[in-house]
């Protein structure tokens, strides 16, 4: 997924600014709306928190430099999980940030956006003055007095491109602190969003204590030891990790109860419970309908022709239940080339693969044209060889929707040859690079061998 990038293209000198205090800590209030239409329709909003350690206190950075804690939070149009809503860099004394920078996800009809958000310091000319221009590449960059921004006085750095205005950011004179930025996104296909953000509060007056900066040092250790890479956008915890969450969360949760730490961890504490009580009431379903014969299902192809369920007599049948739409073009249409591969690898040996897209609009005469047609698209676009059948939503009912519990879609069932049902899987499969979804091919081959 491309990022729309806030990195700030200024000049890799020296800054004129010593780092700040150990603690010191920079709340900052931003929006993300579109450039044309009511903004408000498209406007969501955000607040990031960053809090400064220089190097030494804690884990080290570059040397010399100052390493930057920080935390997100989204409102609106999607938003990350709990483990991507904080990270950590470090600011060199002269040089661009590096590292785990912050980014919003933008999420909508169309699909979804990853937009990166600037580091609290630029570089600049030492010492910055109104009236100094530069260029960088084909950009050009000038100072100039920026007036009163958050109650302080300001420089503005201005960034013109060769296409018009990039971004304007103020900074502090007395901290060189990004106080306000200004800045043209371009997402999608092309299409124009604004980007603003500003400080709420003076940092000299709001600092974190030593708790806070612990609790995110123990974060960072349990995401590593949860395994959770980078921007990964929705999160299905299996046992062991609930285990290991609900062993590390609890005391953490007693020690930070405020700020925006205290909001972070109180997030992951609710994402483990709120996931504990979905796997309780998905493992109900599976339980209800194991072994139990496949209920008469009222299902459609996409020429809206009827499923003549007696078709899966005497086969090993695999339903994938899912959304099977053309746009947004997201996962688990990857899983979906996977369980092409399967099928045509078991064809011969008596397995049938339907994939059943579930959409509500099918329901509704006015969007049923509207939801076969994408999915038409997206069969094409991957040029699966199992055919897909239609689902307004009634079909899920008497298997056991996964929905109703807070879980998503996919949903996985596999029909053995006497019509009954051996396998209720909710989400992904773990793929394996030789066997695609190996996981399911078992399940597979051991319906085919049962007698």
């Amino acid at each position: 997924m491309p990022v729309a990038s806030c990195t700030l293209l200024l000049l890799s000198a020296l800054s004129a600014f010593p780092a700040p205090p150990a603690g010191t800590q920079v709340t900052y209030q931003g929006t993300f709306e579109s450039a044309k239409g009511d903004p408000a329709e498209s406007r969501k909003s955000f607040s990031l928190t960053m809090i400064f350690q220089p190097s030494g206190d804690g884990e080290p950075s570059a040397a010399g430099g100052t390493q930057v804690h920080w935390i997100l939070d989204e409102q609106r149009f999607g938003g990350w999980p709990w483990t991507d809503r904080f990270g950590k860099f470090s600011l060199p004394p002269a040089g661009q940030a590096e590292g785990h920078l912050p980014s919003l996800l933008y999420q909508r009809e169309s699909g979804a956006s990853i937009v990166g958000l600037p580091a609290p310091t630029v570089p600049l000319p030492a010492p910055p003055a109104a009236g100094q221009q530069w260029g960088e590449g084909r950009n050009e960059l000038s100072v100039a007095e920026g007036g009163q921004r958050a109650g302080r006085a300001t420089w503005r750095v201005r960034l013109v491109t060769p296409y018009g205005p990039k971004r304007s950011v103020w900074l502090d004179k007395q901290t060189g602190l990004l106080v306000a930025l200004e800045e043209n996104v371009t997402i999608g296909q092309g299409e124009p969003h604004l980007l603003r953000l500003e400080q709420t509060a003076d940092p000299a007056e709001a600092t974190a204590g030593d708790a806070e900066l612990r609790a995110l040092d123990q974060l960072h250790r349990l995401r590593d030891q949860l395994g959770v890479e980078p921007r990964t956008r929705e999160i299905q915890w299996n046992g062991e990790q609930l285990a290991v969450l609900r062993a590390a969360l609890p005391a953490l949760a007693e020690r930070v109860t405020a700020g925006a730490v205290g909001g972070l961890v109180a997030a992951a504490v609710q994402d483990a419970k709120d996931q504990k009580g979905r796997d309780g009431a998905v493992a109900v379903f599976q339980k209800n309908i194991d072994q139990q014969p496949l209920p008469q299902l009222s299902l459609k192809t996409l020429t809206g022709q009827a499923f003549d369920s007696s078709s899966l007599k005497d086969q090993v049948t695999v339903l994938h239940f899912w959304d099977y739409r053309d746009t947004p073009l997201e996962e688990p249409y990857g899983q979906v080339g996977f369980l092409d591969f399967l099928y045509r690898k078991r064809q011969a040996d008596g397995v049938a693969v339907y994939g059943v897209a579930v959409n509500e609009g099918l329901a509704d005469p006015n969007g049923r044209s509207a939801a076969v047609r994408s999915a038409k698209k997206f069969v094409e676009f991957m040029r699966l060889s199992y055919p897909v059948l239609v689902d307004g939503g009634e079909c899920l009912k008497p298997l056991g929707d996964p929905r109703v519990a807070g879980a998503k879609l996919p949903l996985v069932i596999v029909v053995d040859r006497q019509g009954r049902v051996v396998h209720y899987h909710v989400g992904l499969y773990e793929v394996d690079q030789r066997r695609g979804l190996a996981a399911l091919d078992d399940v597979v081959t051991q319906a085919l061998q049962a007698k």
